[in-house]
């Protein structure tokens, strides 16, 4: 008699009788071997997609995800789409030990993003310091040396005066 059974992705391996519950995750460029096994996911982002509530299956656009920087862009529909009932746990941190709820509702994935896009050092205020993670990558475009993709705030790939108006915008903002 076999008991061994084996759920096996490129981002899910569990052994035995396994039973996977995935949440507020992101599950993307993953290769798997076999798929076995119960597997649900709700409220998350499945290459491909998955059934389930709140459930979606759109590029997560990852900072650089060849580059393995998994932090989500401005745009990405990952931002605040997981689970509502969620009202974050105290004391749990993202993948940068920030807070994990930092919006109107958890993002999808292990990087929580901020409330405005040009809190570059998400403390919660838009500053002086903000304006220094901007003038780093000044005059920078995608690939050269100091371009920082978040700085972008225009989304154009040039960090330029579009940005920096972009900063303006929101200066001295602080979040409630």
């Amino acid at each position: 008699m076999n008991y061994h059974s084996v759920c096996r992705g490129g981002g899910i391996d569990s052994h035995y009788q396994c039973e996977v519950t995935v949440l507020n995750s992101i599950i993307w460029g993953n290769t798997p071997d076999e798929l076995a096994g119960d597997i649900s996911a709700t409220y998350s982002n499945v290459m491909g997609g998955w059934e389930g509530a709140g459930n979606i299956g759109a590029d997560p656009n990852f900072v650089n995800a060849e580059g393995w920087d998994y932090h989500l862009n401005w745009h990405s529909d990952c931002i605040d789409m997981g689970d509502p009932s969620y009202l974050g746990w105290f004391g749990t941190k993202d993948l940068d030990g920030e807070e994990r709820l930092f919006g109107a509702l958890v993002d999808m994935g292990a990087d929580e993003v901020g409330p405005k896009q040009a809190d570059f050092t998400r403390d919660g205020r838009i500053d002086v310091a903000d304006f220094g993670v901007l003038s780093e990558s000044w005059q920078t475009s995608i690939g050269e040396e100091n371009w920082y993709v978040l700085s972008d705030l225009s989304g154009d790939f040039v960090v330029d005066a579009n940005d920096l108006e972009a900063l303006v915008e929101d200066w001295m903002w602080t979040f409630n």
